[in-house]
């Protein structure tokens, strides 16, 4: 069991361990340890640094872990959940569709209105897996901040290709399945959302594609795959 405190003056954190029973005799009931966590004059760590003064804040749980490296020195991890609440400003949405080496959205307004698109290109067979989540995570930010400057909220289908084995065998399907897009562009897209406040939201995509080639893409001059966009967003 821990208790903190804080040592304004020299950015240290102390603090007092309540020892098991076997090592009272050795060192007390309490240990009181001086430790220096990645504050806010470590430019890189002043989010993570940020959401630990959250935490403390608003009084949630701490679980602490010490654990000695191979430099000789001592480290202290701190692990904590944060709630955190996602609004929905109902200015309109950014459709997202994710097909093979191209990711579409189109944005509408509130009334369902078409507003723009945009595509982004990535051929991650020429990449390697830490090479294509970096250029994955560069597009989820950039879509989701735009979401977020224009206060509208992200549609998409949910991208668990996990029954589709079992129902398809084509060719197409088979490099969906293999593509490491499909693996960790859902999971980058909802961490993003939630960390920024951007309402993410799951719809059927059934007949989406049809309904975009029939209804928008002559209609707007754009692929059937940023049509099927607009129709995902306005459902």
């Amino acid at each position: 069991h821990c208790q903190y405190s804080k040592n304004e003056e020299t950015e240290l954190e102390t603090l007092r361990i309540t020892l098991p029973y076997c090592l009272e005799k050795k060192s007390g009931k309490h240990l009181q340890v001086s430790v220096k966590f990645c504050s806010h004059s470590e430019k890189k760590n002043k989010r993570y640094y940020d959401y630990f003064k959250q935490a403390l804040e608003q009084e949630v749980a701490l679980s602490y872990k010490f654990l000695q490296r191979e430099n000789g020195f001592w480290y202290t991890q701190v692990s904590f959940s944060l709630p955190k609440e996602v609004k929905d400003y109902h200015q309109g949405y950014l459709g997202i569709d994710i097909n093979y080496n191209l990711t579409a959205i189109a944005e509408c307004d509130r009334r369902g209105n078409w507003k723009g698109f945009k595509n982004y290109y990535l051929d991650s067979d020429q990449l390697t897996t830490d090479q294509a989540k970096n250029e994955l995570s560069l597009i989820v930010n950039d879509i989701v901040s735009r979401a977020k400057s224009s206060g509208k909220g992200i549609v998409g289908e949910k991208l668990d290709f996990s029954d589709l084995k079992l129902k398809s065998r084509n060719k197409t399907t088979n490099r969906k399945l293999n593509s490491i897009q499909y693996s960790i562009f859902g999971q980058l897209l909802e961490s993003k959302c939630l960390k920024e406040g951007v309402r993410l939201k799951v719809v059927n995509p059934a007949f989406s594609s049809i309904i975009g080639r029939n209804k928008y893409a002559k209609l707007f001059g754009v692929s059937v795959h940023t049509a099927a966009d607009l129709v995902v967003a306005r459902r």
